[in-house]
């Protein structure tokens, strides 16, 4: 029996099965034959697809049994399919469904294919299904977890109060084209030099795309030197406080305009004083120095208002209030900030008597959360490597009234097997690289009898309850939780107990 062998440029049409977790939808394809007779199968990931669509690939290669198809053209699209609210996301089609990445004049178009969103064009609880998919399967698979077991500790996913509108920080890349003209707004998807022009934001609040067609012209004719580039605009705004930060970024430029972008960013705030509900506090200027031979530095200038914005977590132990600095880290979800923080807490179950360890403590705010639910007895000893991080932990302490808390500033890694076996409990929220060998080491050498494993990464969590759970660990406790509407990110609160 002929078998169809597919090669690198062939096009072929399909129709997508499904969409991964990471983006990408999938087909399959018989692609010849192995050597005891049975068909070959070639996987294909496909971007911007929706499970459904009817459309011609062409494949890069056929190599190793997986590959990547390029659509050429939109047969049909899917009934699965939801319509973007946003005019940025997606690629436009022509009259014969193919797409088109260039303008007019050959350039790229800087109207659509936004990076900012990945999954506009599904609908919500198809989002929602893919996520809780990838952390179960993850766990099985990863893990090592039992299904049966599984299903007994495992949560439904936690939605988002509401998938638009939840981001406290957006940050604006600005570029140059071939012409010197610059613009500012969010990366293609896959391009790393081309940014989508942003004239709206869905994700963020309603007048920034106002604010940066506000910008636009000062950017443009800004004389930044020989040398100079304009790096981004960071724009950060409390979901309680409704205060607003706006840090604009450049590389080693020339910054005799800087009063000027201060005063253009107060009166864009003023003019609309009566018309939105946030109010500017903070504008900042950040100079980058990147040159051969010298040293980088970073240099932040407090162009006109107080050094920092406020935030408010309403948690169940009460309301905190958090002074953000122009770096620092903070949930860009405050909604789903504060329900991961009460389920920490909650699970937690603190009595007031507890030794807690809060492995990269950030700003504090899962410490200081669980220090006020300790209501001054027991204690919780915040660790982080970010040095700003930790100053910034410690006023927000003070500010607080916590008293029962100390950070200390290093290398988990290094600090934690110096610390002692004294923990009751430990909690854990890393990056996305998850933790190490070592730490899981020293995390197994402690006394706790409980671990809260705060995770942005449902594949490095697997990775890591594998190592923890061989290590006399027990799962009782799985919750994914929808922190990013409208992108593949999720988080997920688990607690394992010994």
């Amino acid at each position: 029996m002929n078998q169809q062998v597919f090669k690198k440029g062939d096009r072929v049409a399909v129709t997508v099965e499904k969409v991964v977790f990471d983006g990408p939808g999938v087909v399959h394809l018989e692609n010849g034959l192995e050597k005891d007779g049975s068909p070959r199968r070639l996987t294909v990931f496909i971007e911007g697809v929706a499970p459904g669509d009817e459309v011609e690939i062409e494949l890069s290669s056929t190599r190793r049994g997986v590959t990547r198809g390029f659509v050429k053209k939109y047969i049909k699209l899917s009934p699965q399919r939801a319509k973007p609210k946003c005019p940025h996301f997606g690629v436009r089609l022509n009259e014969l469904g193919e797409p088109q990445t260039v303008d007019a004049q050959g350039r790229p178009d800087l109207s659509a294919n936004c990076g900012g969103c990945t999954w506009q064009f599904l609908k919500y609880e198809d989002q929602l299904k893919i996520k809780a998919d990838e952390v179960w399967n993850s766990l099985i698979k990863t893990a090592g977890i039992d299904e049966t077991k599984l299903e007994k500790v495992w949560r439904p996913i936690m939605a988002a109060e509401s998938p638009w509108g939840y981001r406290n920080k957006m940050d604006f890349s600005i570029t140059s084209d071939r012409e010197g003209k610059r613009h500012i707004g969010l990366h293609m998807k896959g391009r790393y030099y081309d940014v989508t022009e942003i004239h709206e934001c869905l994700l963020f609040r309603p007048w920034v795309g106002e604010f940066l067609d506000h910008l636009r012209p000062f950017l443009q004719s800004c004389q930044l030197g020989s040398e100079g580039t304009f790096k981004s605009l960071i724009v950060r705004a409390g979901t309680n406080s409704r205060e607003v930060l706006v840090n604009l970024v450049v590389e080693n430029a020339e910054t005799e305009w800087s009063v000027e972008y201060s005063e253009l960013v107060r009166k864009f705030f003023r003019e609309r004083e009566s018309l939105i509900e946030d109010k500017l506090v903070s504008v900042y200027l950040t100079r980058m120095t990147n040159k051969k031979g010298q040293p980088n530095t970073l240099h932040e200038t407090l162009m006109w208002g107080k050094p920092t914005f406020d935030e408010f977590l309403n948690l169940p132990s009460g309301a905190l209030r958090f002074e953000v600095a122009p770096q620092a880290f903070l949930q860009p979800n405050t909604r789903q900030a504060e329900r991961i923080y009460s389920l920490v807490a909650e699970l937690a179950s603190l009595t007031g008597k507890e030794r807690v360890f809060d492995l990269f403590c950030g700003t504090g705010t899962i410490g200081i959360s669980l220090a006020k639910a300790l209501d001054g007895h027991g204690r919780v000893t915040g660790l982080e490597l970010n040095a700003p991080a930790v100053e910034n932990a410690r006023r927000n302490a003070a500010l607080n009234g916590v008293k029962n808390i100390d950070f200390m500033v290093g290398d988990v890694n290094k600090l934690l097997p110096e610390m002692g076996a004294s923990a009751d409990l430990i909690v854990v929220d890393p990056p996305r690289a998850g933790l190490t060998a070592k730490i899981i080491e020293a995390i197994a050498a402690t006394a706790a009898r409980r671990l809260i494993y705060v995770s942005c990464n449902p594949r490095s969590l697997a990775r890591d309850l594998n190592m923890l759970l061989a290590r006399g660990f027990r799962l009782s406790f799985v919750q994914a939780i929808d922190q990013f509407s409208q992108t593949y990110h999720t988080e997920t609160v688990t607690m394992l107990v010994r």
